[in-house]
């Protein structure tokens, strides 16, 4: 997967190529771009989210990291 930030709104041609590459069947049956392009407007201001595949997200992955941590034994000096 692919993602393409930019500051100016892109052109048709962009968004053209970017649905020619195609879309990913995720584990839960939802079909996802592989090539999505989003502007910064976007992404603050109107909270529109990339697609990630479930399993994928980043706030999931953090509380993994977390659980990992406190379980990590401490360094004997």
């Amino acid at each position: 997967m692919g993602f393409f930030i930019c500051l100016e709104t892109p052109t048709k041609g962009m968004y053209s190529r970017a649905e020619e590459i195609g879309f990913f069947d995720s584990p839960s049956g939802r079909k996802i771009p592989k090539f999505q392009i989003r502007t910064i407007r976007e992404l603050l201001d109107k909270g529109k989210r990339l697609r990630l595949p479930s399993g994928l997200l980043p706030q999931e992955r953090v509380g993994q990291e977390a659980r990992a941590d406190r379980e990590q034994g401490k360094l004997e000096m």
